[in-house]
């Protein structure tokens, strides 16, 4: 498929989360934040509920990449 006919340079949707193609909302920093609290606060489990589609994936995979090297 041309995607370019549509004004984009690759395919939009694949089979994996792309973090390239994630979209920072208040929601999504709201529940970044609460997983670094919960991290910080050594709280041990933490839970991302929602509805299909809202970014549950995106957010957890944006926090993995932002932990320190040495707990990663």
């Amino acid at each position: 498929m041309e995607w370019s006919h549509f004004g984009l340079n690759r395919r939009p949707f694949g089979f994996t989360a792309d973090l390239a193609a994630y979209v920072s909302t208040p929601a999504s920093e709201a529940a970044l934040a609460a997983l670094r609290r919960a991290f910080d606060r050594r709280e041990g489990i933490a839970l991302l509920d929602g509805p299909a589609g809202v970014g549950k994936t995106f957010t957890a995979l944006t926090w993995l990449e932002h932990l320190p090297v040495e707990v990663a």
